[in-house]
């Protein structure tokens, strides 16, 4: 399957995109300064698909924990945990078993609820963009925006 026009000339230029001629990327990508009309960026949106990331959901909390076990320093650890166990140091394997628990609960604990916090804003924060629609500001959702739209900045 071929790439999109689109893809494809941004893909080409020499120079880096941001640097280009705003003439040449708008014919590159077949907009105009008034930008796209309804009926293309619908098309487009089709051809596309929505502006989005692929979110996979809420991080189950076991995924989460098992996550903090990861670290090299609690590997190390839990390394050393084991080798005062065999040379028969439980006293000294108890304690660096403790230290781990405690290091990966609190790590868990912290992303765990940040995890939540930030599924939470996501689902609260409408995200819109003011981009030049049929020669008109129109404001979209950011997951119709499309190759080609002309979006308009803001400061704030």
């Amino acid at each position: 399957m071929n790439a999109p026009a689109e893809i494809n000339y941004l893909s080409s230029l020499n120079e880096s995109y941001w640097s280009a001629p705003a003439d040449d990327v708008l014919v590159g990508l077949a907009t105009s300064r008034r930008g796209l009309s309804s009926v293309d960026a619908a098309r487009r949106l089709q051809r596309f698909g929505p502006n989005r990331i692929s979110a996979t959901g809420p991080t189950p909390a076991w995924r989460v924990l098992l996550r903090q076990f990861r670290s090299a320093l609690v590997l190390i650890l839990i390394f050393a945990a084991a080798i005062s166990a065999i040379v028969g140091e439980t006293q000294e394997a108890m304690i660096i078993g403790v230290i781990i628990l405690a290091s990966c609960g609190l790590s868990f604990s912290q992303e765990f609820v940040a995890t939540r916090a930030m599924d939470a804003l996501r689902r609260r924060i409408a995200q819109k963009a003011t981009v030049l629609r049929d020669g008109t500001q129109t404001i979209v959702p950011a997951d119709e925006l499309v190759p080609g739209d002309l979006i308009l900045l803001t400061a704030g």
